[in-house]
């Protein structure tokens, strides 16, 4: 899913590497709250598109 070739991409493994020298922590474990959290955002729209789509559905029928 994600574009390797994208700028975000390149600032971000610039960043992870200062990161880990700057603070001596795997980045990883800097970063998890974040992911789940947008992991959780991505659950709650796929849920989200996937009840409209059946309600959207359900109005048509």
């Amino acid at each position: 899913m994600a574009d390797h070739t994208s700028p975000m991409t390149s600032i971000f493994k610039v960043k992870r590497s200062h990161w880990i020298r700057q603070n001596k922590v795997p980045f990883h474990q800097q970063m998890k709250p974040l992911l789940d959290a947008y992991a959780a955002q991505l659950t709650r729209a796929v849920d989200t598109a996937h009840s409209t789509r059946r309600l959207t559905r359900s109005l048509a029928n």
